[in-house]
């Protein structure tokens, strides 16, 4: 029964994803950012392409799985992925243009060593609601065609 739930979480986790992964041509990465919490030390992005499959068991937010669990998914996440890129903006970076901008940058940088021809891309963050209380949300960064024509600049841009 757990086998069975932990897929039916997947799936439902994977759901945006499965429907950029069936449209012709799109290749979807996903971003995600650590260290913003943090009064010390750098923030640090990741930009992945998945495969449709195998989904990963128990991938998770990292804030949502313990320590041990985290370094078994991140060795099976390096195996299963098509490209994993990384950046990272140090503290006095960020102090010097605060953590949003550092953010931000961090995010191209790691975009921009991407070698697979990247069409889409999918940013979790944190929005603020209406409410005083925040949701999770997906953005969509690029819904896609990133130019990565000779002489485009490959860029992310809204």
């Amino acid at each position: 029964m757990a086998q069975k739930n932990e897929q039916e979480r997947l799936l439902t986790i994977s759901r945006i994803d499965r429907e950029f992964w069936a449209q012709d041509g799109i290749v979807l990465a996903g971003m995600d950012e650590v260290g913003r919490g943090p009064l010390a030390g750098p923030v640090v992005v990741a930009c992945v392409v998945m495969p449709p499959e195998p989904l990963i068991p128990y991938i998770n937010d990292s804030k949502k799985v313990s320590e041990k669990r985290r370094e078994m998914l991140y060795e099976q996440i390096l195996h299963t992925a098509v490209e994993v890129q990384t950046a990272w903006i140090e503290p006095d970076v960020i102090d010097r243009i605060n953590i949003l901008e550092a953010t931000k940058l961090a995010f191209a940088d790691a975009f921009a060593k991407m070698q697979t021809p990247v069409t889409d891309v999918m940013i979790e963050y944190r929005c603020a609601a209406a409410s005083a209380h925040s949701r999770r949300c997906a953005l969509l960064l690029h819904s896609g065609r990133i130019d990565r024509s000779e002489g485009g600049t490959g860029s992310l841009h809204d």
